[in-house]
């Protein structure tokens, strides 16, 4: 359900169109009271549009999800404040976003990043928020096991839960070759194969790759994207 009717108190999701096309849309939909899902079409014409907007910057753009924070009253938003950016693939169509706190109004913006600290806006929605999800048991008058649910998570701590994403790489060129990866020397063996590992946060990561031999060079770009996020503690009929 679109949150267009009462601004002042938005929905569980946000649907918003440019004027003129039908394709352009942005969809929010609230997994649960942390986390987001967005999801995306863009037309050709919108595209078209930014591309010109970046010109000479095109090749380093960046597109990002940029959360706002929404400070509302009775007549609706009063100011909104950059939060973060989160990079994305630019061939995605949706992401998961977190949110800091579970009772703000939050507005969640589609666009590129490039060249000076400048962002050129695709889409853009309007305040929403993230629902607590409460499960009822029967019919009227009910007892509300969901709140009683969330009261034991917070007097219990849940296990803890760490990941580390470690990144391997394996290629070949010429044994001869001077091998770089993000300005680190790779030895490369007599077959010409190489092989490179690194650990890895959350983020995108883009590393140049560059072989030189005999006065040529031959260099390619590694964008990796990790996106590692505990979600709330549910609860669990093991002991």
């Amino acid at each position: 359900m679109a949150s267009t009717s009462r601004p002042n108190r938005p929905d569980r999701s946000s649907s918003a169109r440019r004027s003129g096309s039908d394709q352009d849309q942005l969809q929010i939909d609230d997994v649960d009271a942390r986390w987001f899902r967005v999801r995306w079409t863009i037309s050709e014409k919108t595209r078209e549009r930014a591309h010109s907007a970046m010109q000479r910057d095109l090749a380093r753009r960046e597109l990002v999800l940029r959360l706002h924070r929404v400070s509302q009253d009775d007549t609706g938003p009063r100011s909104r404040q950059h939060v973060s950016d989160i990079s994305v693939e630019e061939e995605a169509n949706e992401w998961y976003v977190h949110v800091p706190s579970d009772d703000s109004a939050w507005i969640l913006e589609l666009g590129y990043c490039f060249g000076k600290d400048r962002f050129f806006s695709l889409l853009h929605s309007t305040p929403v928020t993230a629902k607590k999800r409460v499960s009822r048991e029967g019919r009227s008058g009910a007892i509300d096991e969901g709140v009683k649910l969330l009261a034991e998570l917070d007097n219990r701590d849940p296990p803890p839960l760490q990941a580390q994403a470690i990144f391997q790489l394996h290629g070949t060129t010429r044994p001869e070759a001077r091998l770089t990866i993000d300005d680190e020397v790779i030895p490369v063996q007599q077959s010409g194969k190489f092989e490179w590992s690194r650990s890895l946060s959350n983020g995108r990561v883009v590393l140049p790759v560059i072989a030189t031999h005999d006065g040529q060079t031959r260099r390619g770009l590694l964008a990796i994207d990790v996106n590692f996020h505990l979600l709330d503690p549910e609860s669990s009929n093991d002991d």
